[in-house]
């Protein structure tokens, strides 16, 4: 569950706007999570590893665990099986007295986790390499969020500009710093990380209420700006 709420943490980061409506890239990146998980459930093979009488209840990462425990003791199995003709030819494995009160498929399931001496090692570096990719995607994406913020405070000292929290429920708290700006063509606005927040510390408080803009909104006023600035060049470059 930590990791479904570490990938929720993420998703809430791509929202630029202080509305708290996912857009833009934040609906992309859980459009494109949302298929992943399709994808997961999907190799499941439906009720295998979700909890008798009626299948339900389970989540599909603790699923994927489950599933990745048999994979272990399949490959176990695999490694340790041995060739004889005893009684007819065949492959057999020695393993441990198991106890003959279980069901017959949990007894081999105690008797292989009894030989896998390293299976919580096995499952450990499962979950170990899941959180450094996780690790790294977050690495990149704030990475990105940080050379744009750059360019945001450089923008925020040409024009009237200002800073506060935007408090916004489900978001995390480290993202809740924002950034106004008053262009000519309105207010845009861009959040920012706690880390970042020396990018924008001398600015004052921002004390106008959000405008309503949204990411489409925010793109049109600094396509006005652009075009202000060429044509404002382009004058220049007319006179004698």
């Amino acid at each position: 569950m930590h990791r479904q709420a570490a990938k929720k943490k993420e998703a809430m980061m791509f929202d630029e706007q202080p509305d708290g409506d996912p857009h833009g890239e934040c609906a992309a990146e859980i459009a494109r999570l949302s298929a992943e998980l399709e994808k997961c459930a999907a190799a499941l093979h439906g009720a295998l590893y979700m909890d008798p009488l009626d299948g339900g209840g389970v989540s599909v990462s603790e699923q994927l665990r489950r599933m990745a425990i048999d994979a272990a003791r399949y490959r176990y199995m695999r490694a340790k099986a041995t060739f004889q003709d005893r009684n007819g030819p065949g492959l057999y494995w020695y393993l441990p007295r198991w106890d003959r009160e279980l069901p017959i498929g949990e007894r081999l399931d105690r008797a292989i986790d009894a030989n896998i001496k390293n299976l919580e090692k096995v499952l450990q570096e499962i979950e170990k390499k899941a959180e450094a990719a996780l690790a790294a995607t977050k690495d990149k994406k704030d990475e990105a969020y940080r050379q744009r913020n750059v360019l945001v405070s450089t923008l925020a000292r040409l024009f009237p500009s200002g800073v506060r929290k935007t408090n916004i429920d489900r978001w995390s708290e480290d993202w809740h710093g924002c950034v106004y700006i008053d262009l000519p063509a309105g207010q845009i606005s861009y959040h920012y990380h706690d880390s970042q927040a020396h990018l924008f510390a001398d600015l004052p408080a921002y004390e106008k209420p959000w405008d309503g803009h949204d990411k489409e909104t925010v793109e049109q006023r600094l396509s006005l700006v652009n075009k202000f600035a060429v044509d404002l060049a382009a004058t220049k470059e007319q006179k004698p």
